[in-house]
């Protein structure tokens, strides 16, 4: 070991990346302390130090100092630590942090790239301090590309479309752990501060002004959990009592940056549910007045409010022949098909080796949709059902989301006659394909003429709700921003899902193939296509997996044509999937399209768990898949670590598609 081990670890990570073992054991960590120290010595604290190094460089100013920098010849590693030249740097200014891990990969390049070196990117957090951050640099450097080292969101991400708002472009986050960026010149700006200036929050707000119409003059911002239900029932009166007297009612925690600050945008007039949600009401117009509701105080509970109290398995009760509570009925009882369909064709790779999937037998196959009928249902945003004496009927199979959210909030809409429903909690493009369009298919066929209930999308799904029979003058929409926004139905068809039963394996196969044959047109020929499904978004940044280009090498390696499904029309969707014997992709809504698939077909899935995740097994496509008496392959090969989503281990996913049984 050379004493440049210790002092350049940009030259020790390349060589581990060329592949010499690492130190084991006591050495190893003796190496790491010895190198921490000899780091801390040549670190260089840029908030006070009279004369930055040459490798520093001051971009622009403001009347505060520095407002944005270069840094030359630096490398910046997923810790937001930053080194040049031998030194390492930090300031809480610019983000910069101390150096505490180092990388396996290090990506070279020669285009000057923004970082952001600031806090996990939460809607408070963004509002503070990474969306001044951003339009500071989309000023200095209009289009420049900019890259986040750590990312805990989920995959609709609300920085993505932000930036382009901002004046920046999205480089992608390519820093997560094990990999660092090597550059020419990397550019930082100043993070907001109050000891600093507020005027980089003002041209954040003002930016997202002027990119916005005013929409209502009296606004209320509300805390509301992400899947819709009060942090604090007891605010719910409040908010009745606002948006009876004109405000707008915005959930903060539903909505991204850019939809909050649509929202707000330009009200004259700005009621916060706490102190917190202050830095919201920034997008006003700059004369708005501000208030924060008292909770001290207690509003008189409204008369058509409906709180669930108890909980009814619907599930159970459907199952087993239990009495249903008084107002439910079940006017359509499938016959059953009892008989033995083994997953046991179906293999997951797991630690280095392909095994047997869990022996799940679905022995008993009812033989269509259960059709419920219930008496002046209440019906929530997220698809619940409560009866007028607050009876939550609970279930998945029924139809309930799975963590079977408590209806509380007001009558605001009143049906005036029979309607279904087909409202699913998860609004993504895959749960329409097995939750929703299942289930607008079966009321469809009991009653053409019904409206049906559905949610507001993601995505435009109207062309699959078409395709399953639903027109739009018989489609009711039911918003999903305001969770305590009820409707009472006087008669409400429900169908059972589609989805197989959660740790029991029982799907559906009659009723699933006859779906499938209603949306899928048949192929013409033998089926014979081997296709990868690819997403649009190649970087990864807006979820899955964060080295996505790995997974598209390897797909071409083994033969399989790439398509990217979102680039097609839902029709050539259909299509591809009928023509297709064998799908290869990450797991996530596309692969849903698995479902129609010929049979006899084969999935192959890489999932996005880590190895050992106890959930691993259980996913839909088991019995799905099974039911189509189609071959399932799960690959584990996540690398270990917090990344966007996931990381593959490329190693380890060609060595299970080589094994591939």
């Amino acid at each position: 070991m050379s004493r440049d081990d210790l002092h350049e670890p940009e030259d020790r990570v390349d060589k581990q990346a060329t592949g010499l073992p690492r130190a084991p054991g006591l050495f190893q960590r003796l190496r790491s302390r010895i190198r921490r120290k000899d780091v801390e010595r040549r670190t260089v604290d840029l908030d006070s130090i009279a004369q930055w190094p040459a490798s520093v460089s001051v971009l622009e100013r403001d009347e505060f100092g520095p407002l944005v920098i270069g840094i030359s010849d630096a490398t910046v590693f997923p810790d937001g630590s930053v080194t040049s030249n031998g030194g390492w740097f930090v300031s809480k200014r610019f983000g910069l942090r101390p150096h505490l891990s180092d990388a396996t990969d290090i990506v070279h390049s020669d285009v000057p790239t923004a970082f952001v070196l600031s806090v996990h990117p939460t809607r408070l957090n963004i509002v503070t301090s990474i969306g001044p951050n951003l339009v500071t640099l989309g000023k200095s450097h209009p289009g420049i590309a900019t890259i986040f080292p750590d990312v805990s969101e989920k995959p609709h991400h609300p920085i993505t479309s932000l930036a382009s708002t901002c004046g920046v472009t999205m480089g992608g986050f390519a820093i997560t752990r094990g990999s660092a960026r090597r550059m020419a010149s990397a550019v930082f700006a100043r993070l907001s501060s109050t000891d600093i200036s507020d005027n980089q929050v003002a041209q954040f707000a003002e930016t997202m002004r002027a990119a916005t119409a005013p929409t209502s003059a009296s606004v209320y911002l509300e805390h509301n959990t992400s899947d819709g239900s009060p942090n604090d029932p007891s605010m719910v009166d409040f908010r009745f009592d606002h948006e009876s007297s004109g405000s707008r009612l915005v959930p903060v925690n539903l909505l991204s940056v850019e939809g909050i600050a649509r929202a707000v945008s330009g009200a004259s007039s700005v009621t916060v549910e706490s102190s917190e949600l202050l830095p919201f009401s920034q997008f006003a117009a700059p004369t708005a007045s501000v208030a924060t509701v008292d909770k001290t105080l207690r509003a008189k509970r409204a008369p058509s409010r409906v709180t669930s109290t108890r909980r009814f398995d619907m599930d159970k009760a459907l199952r087993e022949g239990l009495p249903l509570p008084r107002g439910v009925e079940v006017i359509s009882r499938p016959g059953y098909d009892i008989r033995d369909t083994s997953v046991d064709a179906h293999r997951v790779f797991y630690r280095g080796a392909w095994g047997p999937q869990h022996t799940y037998v679905l022995r008993e196959h009812s033989l269509g949709p259960w059709l419920i009928s219930v008496t002046n249902a209440v019906v929530s945003p997220n698809g619940s059902v409560a009866l007028d004496d607050g009876t939550l009927l609970a279930g998945l199979y029924f139809g309930a989301p799975r963590n079977q959210i408590p209806v509380d909030g007001w009558i605001t809409t009143e049906l005036s006659g029979r309607a279904g429903l087909a409202i699913t909690a998860m609004r993504g493009f895959g749960h329409g394909l097995l939750h929703v369009a299942p289930r607008v298919d079966a009321l469809n066929r009991f009653d053409a003429e019904l409206p049906i209930l559905v949610s507001h999308g993601w995505w435009d799904d109207s062309v699959l709700l078409n395709a399953a029979g639903l027109d739009d003058a018989h489609t009711i929409r039911v918003p999903h921003e305001q969770m305590h926004h009820l409707v009472r139905v006087p008669e409400l068809i429900v169908s059972t899902q589609l989805f197989p039963e959660v740790n029991t394996g029982r799907a559906d196969p009659q009723w699933l193939t006859e779906f499938v044959n209603r949306l899928s047109p048949v192929p013409a020929g033998e089926p014979s296509r081997r296709v990868y499904f690819a997403r649009d978004d190649a970087s990864g940044i807006r979820g899955g997996c964060a080295n996505r280009y790995e997974l598209d090498r390897i797909a071409t390696e083994f033969g399989y044509e790439t398509v990217i499904p979102e680039a097609l029309s839902f029709t050539d969707q259909i299509r591809l999937a009928s023509e297709t014997v064998d799908m290869f992709g990450e797991q996530g809504s596309a692969l849903t399209w698995s479902m129609f698939m010929p049979p006899q077909s084969r999935l192959v899935s890489v999932q996005s768990k880590p190895d050992g995740h106890q959930n691993r097994h259980m996913t839909y496509h088991n019995p799905v898949l099974a039911a189509r008496n189609s071959r399932f392959d799960l690959i584990g090969a996540v690398r270990a670590g917090k990344h966007l989503g996931f990381e593959v281990d490329p190693r380890a996913l060609r060595r299970a598609m080589e094994q591939l049984p």
